[in-house]
């Protein structure tokens, strides 16, 4: 028996407190949940695992050997599990090999050992050549479509010199969008937005991209957060809704947020898509730098309600952790506070949700907790006893709650990876309900139950052990 809370976004803005969960990390640069465990990618050529308790239990995978990791911006930056992992044991890695040049692989799990990553069985799928240290970007993520998706930068030094964000011959300083083959090739999908256009990269999904540091999906609705790191003065988080049909160019190098950075862009007609939230450079000489937006996610735990479905990131330079919401009717953004030390590289989520942040330098991975006891005021704040059974199951479920009105449901289930695997339309009495569904038996892991209402959305978490 599974119980669950019916949530709601509030306009309240959580009182965020940062508690140590994971040390002894070397340059920590992304997190991946996977089952009930967390894999950590460390610049420097490791994956290791820690427990959701957040003790450390083994090396996943040693890459040291052919990765190039200077320090600054190169190294192993990114890991996406394939949504498929538990059957086909793959996985994709973003790094720079030792010519200094960006290297994707997948790789796939030891036969022998199926706690460990098998170095032998690397099988590049794309190499693009890199013509200066800096903005390699690096995040991969399987969408809710069950493609997958990665960022390059524009190549690096400063004004992207060589114009690769608004050039479609290149993957740099692009977003990407592939479908991977079991072989370890991949094909480009057909709706892709350039597929048709000559001479343009088939994988381009997105463009005008700088240094877009680690993207991420709403887990509940599906939707695509990508933040952009600036130059001058600018740091911006970009937004495209799941049913987006790509093809967005967000303005790099003709614009820096919503400002231009290249005068002779002002009157050309291209059609840029400007953020949905901006900020300023620090003017403070004693900061680490003045600006690099860290993205975050959309909090869709459970355990702090002034968090629910607000995207909250960070700034590597400052230490500033920000939030970014849709309140109903116009964007949001407000600063949540700062925080020390700074060179917060990236954030992660435990398997039921809950958010992290890892400090690069110091080598510590953070909880995000909330210390507002503010109550949740929505008309949407009810509590349920809701109760699925049966677990473990034989793909016959049953849903019971008890509802204060009749009210026309649309239940949409999900997997961690956000990824959509089965939704029915219902209809609940005033009273007692028992709604049943039927899907495949579940693998062990955590799932979303999105309800889906006239009154609003709201989510609920169940585990298969």
């Amino acid at each position: 028996m599974t119980f669950f809370t019916l949530k709601a976004q509030t306009g309240t803005l959580p009182e965020i407190v940062l508690v140590p969960f994971i040390s002894d990390l070397d340059n920590p640069v992304d997190i991946e949940p996977l089952g009930d465990q967390l894999f950590i990618v460390e610049q420097t050529g490791r994956i290791v695992i820690a427990d959701s308790e957040g003790n450390l239990v083994s090396v996943y995978l040693d890459l040291t050997d052919r990765v190039l990791s200077t320090g600054f911006e190169q190294g192993l930056l990114g890991l996406a599990f394939d949504p498929n992992y538990a059957e086909n044991g793959s996985f994709y890695v973003h790094y720079t090999n030792l010519e200094g040049n960006n290297q994707f692989s997948r790789f796939s799990v030891d036969l022998d050992n199926p706690e460990q990553g098998d170095p032998n069985s690397e099988i590049p799928f794309l190499e693009d050549n890199d013509p200066f240290e800096n903005h390699n970007s690096g995040q991969m993520k399987f969408g809710p479509d069950g493609y997958l998706y990665f960022t390059l930068g524009d190549g690096g030094s400063a004004g992207d010199p060589m114009n690769n964000a608004q050039n479609l011959n290149t993957i740099m300083g692009k977003l990407m969008r592939i479908d991977p083959n079991e072989d370890g090739t991949y094909s480009i999908p057909s709706n892709n937005p350039f597929t048709e256009v000559a001479g343009a990269k088939g994988e381009i999904w997105a463009m005008g991209l700088r240094n877009a540091w680690r993207f991420s999906f709403d887990k509940l609705t599906g939707d695509l957060w990508i933040p952009d790191v600036g130059q001058d003065s600018v740091e911006e988080i970009n937004f495209q809704p799941v049913d987006g049909p790509g093809g967005v160019n967000y303005g790099w190098s003709c614009k820096e947020g919503t400002h231009f950075f290249k005068l002779d862009c002002d009157d050309n007609n291209i059609p840029f898509t400007d953020p949905v939230a901006e900020y300023q450079h620090s003017t403070d000489t004693t900061l680490l730098c003045s600006g690099s937006v860290t993205g975050g996610y959309v909090y869709r735990g459970s355990q702090y309600p002034n968090m629910y479905g607000k995207y909250i990131y960070n700034d590597f330079c400052t230490g500033v952790m920000r939030t970014t919401y849709w309140n109903g009717s116009t964007w949001t953004t407000a600063m949540l506070g700062q925080y020390t030390p700074t060179a917060y590289s990236t954030f992660g989520e435990l398997p039921d949700g809950e958010l992290l942040i890892a400090d690069k330098i110091g080598g510590v991975i953070y909880k995000i907790t909330d210390v507002s006891t503010t109550a949740v005021e929505t008309d949407l704040a009810r509590l349920y006893d809701f109760q699925l059974t049966p677990i473990p199951n034989d793909g016959n479920y049953t849903v019971r709650f008890y509802s204060i009105q009749p009210e026309s449901f649309t239940l949409n289930l999900y997997d961690y990876t956000g990824r959509k695997i089965w939704n029915e339309k219902r209809e609940a009495i005033a009273g007692q309900n028992e709604l049943t569904f039927t899907n495949p038996e579940l693998p062990t892991g955590y799932y979303y139950l999105q309800i889906q209402s006239l009154d609003g959305t709201s989510a609920l978490h169940f585990v298969t052990r």
